[in-house]
């Protein structure tokens, strides 16, 4: 049979066992609301690293996009033509061309054919008139005898003689050449219009 002592001893272990073991409960509740509060605070800590590194790459991004913006400024600065300053002279002639394209461009055919003859009737008074004054300034050369009053000039003078052959055969090749290209154009505007 039993004995009644160790009855007794294995209830009182079993009630001191029950204690430790509710003390053990209650330190296994107590670790795991710890051990959820640590995991809870790892969490965070993580999310906040997760943060701050996103906001790091962020603010890494924008320095890099502000960089290219500047150098973008920088190559457009560089390709960007210079101001012209609207007092100089090549602003207008610029000005001048553009706007007598513009007048050219909203003239019919039969406009155009008309400025053209005034241009070329223009064209041929200057050269006659040239020519004229090359023969003039000639004829007063050798009425004058400036060749021999003026020695050192005598050089001038034939070089001068010399350009003005040249240039009597280029006006006189000009004329020719404006005065056919005048008669095809108002053929041509004859023909098609």
């Amino acid at each position: 049979m039993r004995n009644p002592k160790s009855f007794y001893e294995n209830l009182a272990a079993l009630a001191v066992g029950g204690t430790s073991l509710a003390f053990q409960l209650k330190d296994r509740n107590s670790n795991m609301a710890a051990a959820q509060l640590l995991q809870q605070q790892i969490e965070h800590n993580l999310l906040n690293r997760e943060l701050l590194l996103a906001q790091r790459e962020a603010a890494l991004a924008e320095r890099k996009a502000e960089f290219a913006l500047q150098k973008a400024k920088e190559l457009q600065e560089l390709q960007r033509p210079p101001e012209i300053d609207k007092s100089s002279v090549f602003y207008f002639i610029s000005d001048l061309l553009n706007s007598t394209l513009d007048f050219f461009n909203s003239l019919g055919p039969i406009h155009t054919s008309a400025v053209l003859n005034i241009l070329i009737i223009l064209t041929i008074i200057q050269i006659v008139i040239n020519i004229f004054l090359i023969y003039l300034s000639d004829y007063y050369i050798s009425k004058l005898n400036l060749e021999l009053r003026y020695p050192m000039l005598a050089r001038f003078l034939k070089a001068r003689k010399a350009i003005t052959k040249g240039s009597l055969v280029a006006y006189t090749l000009i004329l020719g050449l404006v005065v056919i290209y005048g008669l095809l154009v108002n053929i041509a505007i004859l023909v098609y219009f």
